[in-house]
């Protein structure tokens, strides 16, 4: 097993500290970065990173899908999206950023054939990434996820209750799971990534935004073989410095 992470989207003002961090929590990982090309900066420079064309965003991974395409827990983030179209005027502050949130799942396909193929094991983390719980063992997450070949998806956790991580099977946040990847952060064995899909389905314009899109890419065949876990980490851009511990 030689693990990357692949570190792709934005950056942000705090990323130089927080990828420091990331870089020091896994010593012995080699790291990758990728932005999109016309919003490379200082920092994606000092990282060395890598830099794609973005593609167009000629659908809204959301409003324009066929329903019956669904995963089972995203009719209330589409109910909430056609809530704020249907205002008057519009509320397009969240409807545009959702047309853009398939670009993420294709930003890691061009990481991907970007990195050397030695590289079998893929941790895919967010320039915005705070793992601040050093107690969490990832590298035994990563193992699992590489020797029982699934994918692992990770979310911030929404309270202080259960210790510092915790699995969504089983729980009654189990329709987190079904149809779904959290993706702040995700390992998965690089074979695992279907890019051929992934495109053709961009080019359909049948691939999901987000968690659910992440699902398509690399385990909507093998439903019972992917988990979602909630931690102790977050997402500076959002949450800014907010914790639960």
């Amino acid at each position: 097993m030689k693990v990357a992470v692949c570190v792709s989207g934005l950056t942000y003002p705090d990323s130089p500290k927080l990828m420091k961090e990331l870089e020091n929590r896994f010593p012995h990982y080699t790291f990758f970065y990728g932005v999109w090309k016309g919003r490379e900066d200082d920092i994606s420079k000092k990282f060395r990173s890598f830099s794609f064309e973005e593609p167009e965003a000629t659908y809204h991974p959301y409003l324009d899908i066929d329903r019956k395409t669904w995963p089972p827990n995203i009719d209330h983030i589409v109910g909430l999206l056609e809530e704020k179209r249907s205002r008057n005027p519009p509320d397009l502050e969240w409807i545009n950023k959702g047309r853009h949130q398939t670009k993420q799942i294709l930003m890691h396909s061009y990481m991907l054939d970007s990195i050397p193929e030695e590289y079998d094991m893929i941790i895919r983390a967010r320039w915005d990434l705070w793992l601040y719980d050093k107690t969490i063992p990832y590298e035994d997450y990563v193992k699992e996820s590489y020797y029982l070949n699934k994918p692992i998806g990770w979310a911030r956790k929404m309270s202080a209750g259960g210790g510092s991580n915790w699995s969504a099977k089983g729980t009654h946040r189990n329709h987190w799971w079904e149809g779904f990847l959290c993706d702040l952060m995700i390992m998965h064995p690089r074979k695992l990534f279907k890019k051929d899909k992934v495109w053709k389905l961009h080019e359909e314009q049948k691939l999901l935004a987000a968690e659910f899109g992440w699902y398509q890419s690399l385990c909507d065949d093998r439903s019972e073989k992917h988990d979602c876990y909630f931690a102790n980490l977050n997402m500076t851009s959002r949450d800014r410095y907010k914790r639960w511990v």
